[in-house]
C-alpha cells in the first residue's frame, strides 16, 4: 500500500511539474524571438525578403490565436522595389478546448490593407515564376469538424501589369471588401464582395458588387452557389453617355462525388447584349474534361462592343449599317475520346449568315479526324474579316493580323458581298482527305475546286484534285503582299492547278497562272505555265520541266529538279531569259527602280545560267548575262549560306558603271570641324563571318568618267581579314593597289598601298571633269603606303597615316600665266599706269614633285617643287584634311630676271616672287595669285619711292581695288 501511495504522490508531482512547465512556457514564450529565423527561412526557400517590422502576438488559452502588424514580401528581381505582397494586419484564432476535442472552431479570419502586385514583363516572365512550387498533396481537412466564424477582408488591392502584349496593360482593383457569414457545418454561407477596378486597355473604370449564397451537402460532396448576382457599373469615354451597367446571374453546381459541374440559368445583360445558356462539365479530374452546353447571344451593336474593348477593327465597323449580331449553338465533347460535335451553328453577324455542322474525332490524339459543312453569305466581307481577326494571334514581327490586313485591303472595293460553301471530311489516321465541294466568292475573287485523297500517310496513297481561282479586280488582295505597285498594276489574275496520281508518282497538271497588267488604257497578259510537274513523296523528289513565262516582252524558260526534299533539299536546274526591256516591265508593274543617271539603262537584259544548290548552298554556273551593251560571263557559288562562303569568277567585256549610278549632285559643305552626318559603324560581326574568294575582270570600264582597261580585282576574305588587290591600265599608265581590312581585333584597322605610274593627266581630267580642256596636263605618278583604324568608314579615313610621293613631268598648268602676271604688275608699278591684271593663259613646267606625309587623316606636303621655263614654284601646306574635306595650300612663284620693252619704254623685270593660295573645300577650292602680297613685296624692295608718290595722291586701298578689279 505504501508503494502505491508513493507512486501516486510521485505521479501527482510529475503532473504538477509538467503543468508548471507548460504554464511557464506559455507565460514566457515570445514569438518575436523567432522572427529572424522565419525571415531567414523564407529567404532560403524563395530568395525573397520577408519584412515583419511590427510585433507578432500569439496566445494559447482559451484560444490559440495569431495576430500580426505590417508584413511584406519583396518582389522578384527586375520587377521594381515595391513589395509583391504587403498587409497592415492579419488575425486568426481557434478555440483551444474545441481543438483538444478534435474540432476546429475559428473566429472570423481578418485581413486588413492587403496589397498584391502581379506583373509580367516584355519577355512574358511573371513575378511569380521564381517562387518554389510544392509537389506534395495538400493535407486533407475534416470539413465536418470545421467551424469558421467567417472571412473578413477589408481595404485590399490588386495591381496587375503586363508588358508582353502589343499594348501594355495595367489593371488596378482597389477598395476590395470581402465578407462571408459564419462557416458552420450544414448552414448556407453568404458571401459579399465590393471593389473598384480601373483598366488602361480598355480604358474603363468599374464598381463591382457580387452577392451570393453557398449551399452544400458535405456527405455527398455537393456545392451549389445559388443565387449568384454580379452587378458592374462601368465608366469610360467610349461608353454611351460615359456610363453603363452590366448584370449577370447564374446558378453554379459542383458535384465532387460524381466529378461534374454545371452552370445553369446564365443570364448576362449589358451594353445592348444578352447572353443566356447553360454548360455542363464531366470527368473534372481529366486534363481535358468533357463538356456539353448551349449558348444564345444577341446584340444590337457589335461596333459598340469593339469600341469599348478598344479592338483594332472598331473604327472599321463604325461605317457598317447593320451592326446587330446573334449566335445560337449547341456542342458536346467526350472526355475519353476527345470527340467533338457541333450539331447546330447559326451565326448572324453584320448582315451575314453563317450556318453549319461540325464533327471531330480523336481530337486528343496526333491523328484526329474532322468533318463538316459550312455555308456563309453576306453583304460586307471586309467587316466580317475584321471581326474574325480578333480571334487571331498578333504576328511576332508586329503589324496587322492577316485577316485585319485583308479586311482593310478590301474595304475600298465596290462589291463587298460574299458567299461560300464547303463540305469536307479528313481523317489523319487513315490518310483520307476529301473536299467534295468548295465554292467561294468575295473580294473580287471566285474559287472552285475539289480534292479527294486516300492513304496519303503511306506510300501507295492516291490523290486527285482541281482548283480554279479568278480575281477581277485582283489588286486589293495583292496589296497584302506589301507591294503597292503590283496591286495597282495587276488588274486580273487566273490560277488553274490540278493534281493527280499517287504519293509515289504525283503529277501536277495543269499548272497555269495568267495575270492581266494595266498598260495605259489596255491590259496585257503575262502567263506562267509548266509543261510537266511531278513529285514523289516516297523518293523525296520534285521536278518541274519546261516552265514558261511569256508576255510584255518576256520569254523565260526553265527546268528544276529537287531531291531529298525532307532533308538536304538538293536541286539543279537551268534558266533562260531572252533579252527584254527590264525598265519597261518594272514601270508597267509600278516597281521602283534605283536612281540611275541614264534613263535608258536596263532596257536590254537577258540571262542564261545553270543553277544548283541545297538547303545550305547555292550556285550559278555558266552565267551568260546581257546587260545593255555589256556581256557578263562567269560563275558564282555560295558553299554555305550561314555564315556565307562566297566563291566567284566574273568577267565583263565592257561596262559604263556611271549609267547605273545616281546622277552626281552638289554636295553640301561639311559643318566646321566635322562631317555633315554621323557615319554608320562597320558591320564587324558580318566582316568576321564573311568568307569570300574570287576575281572580277573588266576589259573596258568607265567609272566617274574615267576609262580603265584590263581591270583585275582579286578578293580574299576569311576570319575577319579582307584583302582586295585591284589593278588596271589607266590613260597610258598603270594603277596597282593592295587594300587590307582587318576586323579580327577589337578595333578594325586598314592598310592601303597605292602605285600610280605614267598616267596621262590631260585626257583623264577631261573625262572625269567632263570638260573640253583640263586644268592640268603632263605625266603623273603617285605612290603611298597608308594605315589607320576606326569603328566606321569616316573614322578609318580620318585616322589614316603614312607617307607617299608624287611627280608630274612635261606639265602644263592651264588658267593662269604666272610669269605674265608678274610682269604686268611690275610694269604697272614702274610706269604708274594702273590697269586690270590679265591672268589668263597657261604655265608650262618641266617637272613637279614632292612627298606627302599623312597624319590622322591630314595630308601635308612641305617640299613641292615645280621647275618651269624662267620660273620656279615652291609649295607647302595642307593638301587635304579628310575630316573636313578642306585644302589650305600655299605656293610661291619665283621668276628669273629679264628685260622687256613696252609702250616704247624698257623695263627690268624678274627677281620677284608671286604667292598663290589654294583654300576651300576640295571639290571647289580656289587657287589665285595673292596680288596683295606681290604689291607689298614690290613696295618694300624695288619701287618704294614711286609707290609712295602714288599713295600721296590717292588712298592706297582704293587704288589697289581699282588695280585688281576687286
Amino acid at each position: 500500500m505504501k508503494a502505491l501511495k508513493w507512486l501516486g504522490i510521485s505521479l501527482a508531482v510529475v503532473i504538477v511539474l509538467a503543468i508548471a512547465v507548460v504554464v511557464a512556457f506559455i507565460s514566457f514564450f515570445d514569438p518575436n524571438d523567432f522572427k529572424d529565423r522565419i525571415i531567414s527561412q523564407v529567404r532560403e526557400e524563395t530568395g525573397r525578403t520577408l519584412a515583419i517590422p511590427g510585433e507578432l502576438d500569439i496566445g494559447f488559452w482559451p484560444k490559440l490565436y495569431l495576430t500580426t502588424g505590417e508584413v511584406s514580401l519583396s518582389n522578384a528581381p527586375g520587377f521594381g522595389d515595391d513589395p509583391m505582397f504587403a498587409t497592415r494586419s492579419f488575425a486568426i484564432s481557434v478555440s483551444t478546448p474545441a481543438l483538444l476535442k478534435g474540432r476546429v472552431e475559428m473566429d472570423t479570419i481578418k485581413l486588413d490593407g492587403a496589397r498584391f502586385v502581379l506583373a509580367r514583363n516584355a519577355d512574358g516572365v511573371s513575378n511569380l515564376d521564381d517562387l518554389p512550387r510544392s509537389e506534395d498533396e495538400p493535407a486533407a481537412i475534416d470539413l465536418g469538424s470545421l467551424i469558421i466564424g467567417g472571412v473578413e477582408i477589408t481595404d485590399a488591392s490588386l495591381l496587375y501589369t503586363d508588358e508582353s502584349t502589343p499594348r501594355p496593360q495595367r489593371v488596378e482593383i482597389s477598395g476590395i471588401n470581402f465578407t462571408t457569414g459564419a462557416l458552420t457545418m450544414g448552414e448556407p454561407i453568404a458571401i459579399k464582395l465590393a471593389a473598384t477596378a480601373k483598366s488602361t486597355v480598355p480604358a474603363l473604370d468599374a464598381d463591382i458588387n457580387l452577392d451570393g449564397t453557398v449551399n452544400y451537402d458535405l456527405d455527398n460532396e455537393q456545392f451549389v452557389l445559388d443565387p449568384l448576382s454580379l452587378v458592374t457599373a462601368l465608366r469610360g469615354q467610349r461608353l454611351p453617355g460615359g456610363r453603363a451597367e452590366v448584370r449577370m446571374g447564374a446558378v453554379v453546381e459542383l458535384d465532387l462525388d460524381n466529378n461534374t459541374a454545371r452552370i445553369s440559368g446564365l443570364n448576362l445583360d449589358g451594353l445592348g447584349t444578352r447572353v443566356t445558356g447553360q454548360l455542363e462539365a464531366s470527368e473534372l479530374d481529366r486534363t481535358m474534361p468533357g463538356a456539353a452546353g448551349e449558348l444564345h447571344v444577341a446584340g444590337d451593336d457589335l461596333a459598340l462592343l469593339f469600341r469599348v474593348a478598344e479592338l483594332e477593327a472598331a473604327s472599321q465597323l463604325q461605317g457598317v449599317r447593320d451592326r446587330a449580331f446573334s449566335l445560337d449553338t449547341r456542342f458536346t465533347r467526350q472526355a475519353g475520346s476527345g470527340d467533338v460535335a457541333v450539331p447546330e451553328l447559326n451565326l448572324k453577324l453584320l448582315g451575314a449568315n453563317v450556318t453549319g455542322v461540325l464533327n471531330a474525332r480523336n481530337t486528343d490524339s496526333d491523328t484526329p479526324a474532322v468533318a463538316g459543312k459550312l455555308n456563309a453569305n453576306g453583304p460586307d466581307l471586309p467587316a466580317v474579316l475584321a471581326v474574325l481577326s480578333q480571334f487571331q494571334a498578333a504576328p511576332e514581327a508586329g503589324g496587322d493580323k492577316p485577316m485585319l490586313a485583308a479586311s482593310r485591303a478590301l474595304n475600298g472595293i465596290r462589291d463587298k458581298s460574299f458567299d461560300m460553301a464547303i463540305d469536307f471530311d479528313a481523317d489523319m489516321k487513315s490518310g483520307a482527305v476529301k473536299v467534295s465541294e468548295l465554292n467561294a466568292r468575295g473580294g473580287g475573287y471566285t474559287a472552285r475546286g475539289s480534292f479527294d485523297a486516300s492513304g496519303i500517310n503511306g506510300s501507295r496513297g492516291s490523290v486527285k484534285g482541281q482548283l480554279n481561282v479568278e480575281g477581277n479586280p485582283a489588286g486589293p488582295l495583292l496589296a497584302l503582299s506589301g507591294n503597292e505597285g503590283l496591286s495597282e498594276s495587276i488588274q486580273t489574275l487566273k490560277i488553274n492547278a490540278g493534281v493527280n496520281g499517287s504519293t509515289d508518282n504525283l503529277a501536277l497538271s495543269p499548272v497555269s497562272i495568267e495575270a492581266g497588267v494595266k498598260r495605259g488604257n489596255n491590259t496585257t497578259p503575262i502567263t506562267i505555265t509548266a509543261g510537266e510537274a511531278r513529285a514523289s513523296l516516297s523518293d523525296e523528289t520534285v521536278s518541274l520541266k519546261n516552265l514558261q513565262v511569256n508576255g510584255m516582252g518576256l520569254d523565260v524558260s526553265g527546268n528544276i529538279a529537287a531531291s531529298k526534299i525532307n532533308s538536304s533539299r538538293d536541286f539543279t536546274g537551268d534558266v533562260s531569259v531572252e533579252p527584254f526591256n527590264l525598265r519597261d516591265l518594272m514601270v508597267s508593274l509600278k516597281q521602283e527602280l534605283p536612281e540611275m543617271s541614264d534613263a535608258k539603262a536596263l532596257t536590254r537584259v537577258g540571262l542564261k545560267t545553270k543553277v544548283s544548290g541545297s538547303a545550305t548552298s547555292f550556285a550559278l554556273k555558266e552565267i551568260d548575262l546581257v546587260l545593255d551593251e555589256s556581256h557578263v560571263t562567269g560563275n558564282v557559288s555560295l558553299a554555305e549560306l550561314d555564315p556565307p562562303a562566297l566563291d566567284f569568277g566574273i568577267n565583263v567585256d565592257r561596262i559604263n558603271a556611271d549609267r547605273y549610278l545616281p546622277a552626281a549632285a552638289e554636295e553640301a559643305a561639311p559643318a566646321p570641324g566635322g562631317a555633315v552626318a554621323e557615319a554608320a559603324d562597320l558591320p564587324v560581326d558580318t566582316l568576321r563571318a564573311l568568307r569570300a574568294k574570287g576575281a572580277l575582270t573588266v576589259d573596258d570600264l568607265t567609272i566617274s568618267g574615267a576609262r580603265l582597261q584590263d581591270v583585275r580585282v582579286a578578293l580574299d576574305a576569311r576570319d575577319g581579314l579582307i584583302t582586295v588587290n585591284p589593278q588596271a591600265a589607266l590613260y597610258e599608265g598603270t594603277y596597282k593597289s593592295a587594300i587590307a581590312l582587318d576586323a579580327r581585333g577589337a578595333m578594325p584597322s586598314m592598310k592601303v598601298d597605292i602605285d600610280l605610274a605614267g598616267v596621262n593627266v590631260d585626257p583623264m581630267l577631261k573625262d572625269v571633269m567632263a570638260v573640253p580642256e583640263s586644268p592640268l596636263a603632263g605625266r603623273a605618278s603617285f605612290s603611298a603606303a597608308l594605315s589607320g583604324s576606326g569603328a566606321d568608314g569616316d573614322a578609318l579615313r580620318e585616322h589614316l597615316s603614312g607617307s607617299g610621293n608624287f611627280s608630274v613631268v612635261d606639265g602644263i598648268y592651264r588658267g593662269v600665266d604666272i610669269p605674265s602676271v608678274l610682269a604686268q604688275l611690275e610694269v604697272m608699278i614702274e610706269s604708274k599706269r594702273f590697269r586690270k591684271v590679265v591672268s589668263e593663259g597657261d604655265t608650262a613646267f618641266d617637272e613637279l614633285s614632292g612627298t606627302v606625309q599623312i597624319d590622322k587623316g591630314v595630308a601635308r606636303n612641305d617640299d613641292m617643287v615645280m621647275l618651269g621655263h624662267g620660273f620656279r614654284v615652291d609649295g607647302k601646306g595642307t593638301l587635304i584634311d579628310m575630316a573636313t574635306d578642306r585644302i589650305d595650300y600655299g605656293m610661291v612663284v619665283s621668276v628669273d630676271k629679264r628685260r622687256i620693252t613696252q609702250d616704247a619704254e624698257d623695263y627690268n623685270l624678274g627677281g620677284y616672287s608671286l604667292p598663290i593660295r589654294c583654300k576651300g573645300l576640295a571639290q571647289d577650292a580656289s587657287c589665285l595669285p595673292d596680288t596683295t602680297e606681290i604689291a607689298k613685296n614690290l613696295v618694300q624692295n624695288t619701287v618704294k619711292d614711286v609707290v609712295q608718290d602714288v599713295i600721296k595722291g590717292e588712298d592706297v586701298g582704293k587704288a589697289l581695288k581699282g588695280l585688281f578689279g576687286r
